[in-house]
């Protein structure tokens, strides 16, 4: 009933069926009845064999249609078989009931099918796919498959699934998928190292160049012009890769926090000792003493008796090693260009105004009298535009600082210039 429904669903290939009972037709032979009729066991044989098949009968044609015509012997109950003819005798035939009784049983058991130790005998199935179909797709035509089933099933008996590979196949893609994004990212990441090295030379190329102007001022300034498209198109690449990149990359905060460990701070607290007075020589040496000490025990630092760490330095003790924390040594780095939040956040903004991005085209600095800086709602910081950023001039032009959007647009002007190997035209009072 199961296994030839499921084996309808579209993508099966086949259901491999393990326990239970397999109904048969069984024919008890009686010897002393074949010994009555003189009938052998191959006669016996023989008789039911040519009585349980379905014989082709050719082709009807009735005017312009020709039937089909098929004659169906297939044996379908016990009395069927036992009204079988094995031979007759001057009109008298002799069947399976004269010399055999016929009763529905099952075939001898070779082996049972339990679960979870329980000696309940169970029928189980496999159900096999077809090669090139998608797992996930069979999966689910047989699950819709098997509720209709259920549905059907008589009194008592149930059919459970104990074994889907729905949900192997969803994990192993989403492995792979994760694997697939992770390398990418890996890959975009070093290659966007790799590349830094090119707009390092640009740079280098750049600050060479303009050091020798006055000796070839217009012949100079075509050589600029290979760096800093360069330079654009590298950077149009590499952040058309990064913004997804880093966009796809979620931090797992557990990880992080387990990276933080005690060994981080060795140089907070040797940078401690030294503002206390202490040489930065001696300093170092006596926190590598404490970490050492503290490795051989098993324990972090501060784990150590406060004896012991006295007997290291007399500036070793529990008000000392509690002033230890990753938000400190971050908050003591928070002034340009340290690494501590406010100071990223800084830089940020400060990168971002450069490119445009942003309100404000430097980070605040009271010594070049910029604006101060105001909180964005993002948190980062952003800083008031320095007089002269944006300039209206006559006839309605303005003037602005360029963007990193518009480096294909300037491309686009100096590109003849360039191919043609034109100077470009600049007022005679710049050459001298």
């Amino acid at each position: 009933l199961v296994s030839r429904q499921l084996k309808t669903v579209p993508g099966v290939a086949d259901v491999i069926t393990f326990g239970g009972l397999a109904r048969e037709f069984q024919i008890q032979i009686i010897p002393e009845r074949l010994e009555q009729y003189q009938v052998t066991l191959n006669e016996v044989y023989d008789a039911v064999a040519r009585n349980n098949r379905n014989v082709g009968a050719g082709i009807v044609n009735r005017g312009s249609t020709a039937l089909l015509v098929r004659g169906i012997g297939l044996l379908r109950d016990e009395r069927d078989i036992a009204s079988i003819t094995i031979e007759s005798r001057d009109g008298t035939p002799i069947r399976i009931s004269d010399v055999a009784t016929v009763t529905v049983g099952a075939a001898p058991q070779v082996g049972t099918i339990t679960k979870n130790g329980d000696p309940t005998e169970l029928t189980s199935g496999v159900v096999l796919q077809r090669k090139g179909e998608s797992t996930r797709a069979v999966m689910a035509r047989v699950q819709t498959k098997l509720d209709e089933i259920r549905r059907s099933l008589p009194p008592g008996v149930r059919l459970v699934t104990y074994y889907d590979q729905t949900e192997l196949v969803g994990k192993t893609i989403h492995t792979v998928a994760k694997a697939l994004v992770e390398g990418g990212i890996l890959v975009v990441l070093e290659l966007t190292r790799g590349k830094s090295a090119r707009l390092l030379a640009n740079a280098q190329h750049l600050a060479v160049l303009l050091k020798g102007l006055p000796s070839g001022y217009q012949k100079d300034l075509q050589e600029d012009k290979e760096a800093v498209f360069d330079t654009g198109d590298t950077l149009s690449t590499l952040l058309a890769a990064l913004a997804p990149a880093i966009e796809a990359l979620e931090p797992e905060r557990d990880r992080i926090a387990a990276t933080l460990t005690p060994e981080l701070l060795a140089v907070e607290l040797a940078d401690a000792l030294v503002a206390d007075g202490v040489p930065f020589r001696d300093a170092h040496k006596v926190v590598g003493q404490l970490w050492a000490a503290a490795e051989s025990a098993g324990v972090v630092p501060s784990a150590l008796p406060q004896a012991q760490r006295l007997a290291l330095h007399p500036l070793f003790t529990d008000a000392q090693l509690a002033l230890l924390t990753v938000e400190a040594s971050l908050a003591r780095r928070s002034h340009a260009p340290g690494a501590g939040a406010q100071s990223v956040a800084d830089q940020l903004a400060h990168a971002e105004a450069r490119l445009g991005m942003g309100p404000g085209d430097s980070i605040e600095n009271p010594e070049r009298g910029d604006a101060p800086a105001v909180t964005t709602s993002t948190g980062a910081v952003a800083h008031t535009p320095r007089e002269g950023t944006l300039k209206v001039l006559e006839g309605g032009i303005v003037v602005r600082r360029a963007r990193l959007a518009d480096v294909p647009g300037i491309a686009g002007v100096m590109a003849s210039y360039v191919a043609d190997g034109i100077l470009l035209p600049r007022p005679v009072s710049e050459l001298f």
